[in-house]
């Protein structure tokens, strides 16, 4: 008799080891998407302070974010972000307006707004724009009630 395995028992294990892949692909794909949606997070929370640090330390605000922040030079030079006169605009996955930075000049103040852009049901745009207190902003920079 000759031992060995069957064609059976080798079509069992194919099978078992690709169900076993396929769990194990979604998972990784959902550490990736949670992986991205926390980076975004943090270069926003990171981009808002920058912005506010240099308006405290220059006592005004340049048009260009990328000469406010390093984050958002970083992020425009690899394709994350777009600027352009006192805009900065986040793309986000397939999403190219997921978060918009703005700088609002008034009269007498400048201030620093968040707006969510389209997500088009994207889920990580969506999660993104969600973990954006849009009620803190604006932030006033510079105007009436900053004490310099």
């Amino acid at each position: 008799m000759k031992s060995g395995y069957t064609f059976i028992e080798m079509i069992f294990v194919i099978l078992l080891v690709a169900i076993l892949a396929s769990i194990a692909m979604r998972k990784l794909a959902v550490t990736r998407n949670d992986a991205k949606i926390s980076v975004m997070e943090v270069y926003i929370s990171s981009l808002v302070k920058d912005v506010v640090d240099y308006s405290v330390s220059q006592g005004e605000v340049d048009t260009d974010f990328t000469k406010m922040s390093n984050t958002a030079n970083s992020m425009v030079r690899r394709g994350d972000a777009n600027k352009s006169v006192d805009l900065l605009v986040i793309k986000m996955d397939k999403i190219v307006d997921c978060i918009k930075m703005r700088i609002q000049r008034g009269s007498r103040d400048i201030n620093l707004t968040i707006e969510k852009g389209q997500a088009n049901e994207n889920l990580l745009c969506k999660t993104v724009q969600d973990s954006v207190d849009t009620s803190s902003y604006p932030i006033e920079l510079i105007g009436s009630t900053i004490k310099r």
